[in-house]
C-alpha cells in the first residue's frame, strides 16, 4: 500500500497548504450532515415511542402495530434519514481518511450504494407490512 507524498522541498506551510485545493469544497457536506443530525432527534424520540410502545407484544400486534398509518410513516421517514445520514457520514470518512483519489472515489460509489440498497429494503420491508396489514 503506497501512500501519497509530495516532495515540496523548501516552500513554506502556507505555500504546501494551498497547493492541497479549496477549504469550501465540502462545506455543504458538513451543512447537510449538521441538518440531519437535527433531523434524527425527532426520529429518536419516535424509536424510543416504538420501543417502549411494543415491549411485551407478540410479532403479529407488532406488524400489526407497524401497518398503522400512524406509525408507517415515522418508520418510513426514520429509515430514510439514518441511512441518507449514514451515507453522508460515510463519504466523509472516505474522502477524510483515503489518499487515493481513485479509490476514494470507488469506494464512495460502493458504500453509497450499499446504503441506497440497504435503505430500499427497509423501506420495502415497511411497506409491505403496512400493505398486507
Amino acid at each position: 500500500m503506497s501512500f501519497y507524498y509530495r516532495d515540496y522541498g523548501l516552500k513554506s506551510p502556507i505555500k504546501r497548504a494551498a497547493d492541497l485545493g479549496s477549504t469550501h469544497s465540502g462545506t455543504h457536506h458538513a451543512i447537510r450532515l449538521k441538518y440531519l443530525s437535527m433531523a434524527l432527534i425527532p426520529v429518536l424520540a419516535w424509536g424510543l415511542y416504538a420501543v417502549i410502545s411494543l415491549a411485551g407484544l407478540d410479532a403479529y400486534s407488532a406488524r400489526f402495530w407497524l401497518s398503522q398509518p400512524i406509525n408507517t410513516l415515522p418508520a418510513l421517514i426514520s429509515v430514510i434519514v439514518v441511512f441518507y445520514h449514514a451515507a453522508l457520514g460515510g463519504q466523509e470518512v472516505f474522502i477524510d481518511y483515503v489518499p487515493n483519489r481513485t479509490i476514494q472515489f470507488i469506494c464512495v460509489a460502493k458504500y453509497h450504494l450499499a446504503c441506497c440498497l440497504a435503505c430500499i429494503v427497509a423501506l420495502y420491508s415497511i411497506l409491505s407490512i403496512a400493505f398486507e396489514g
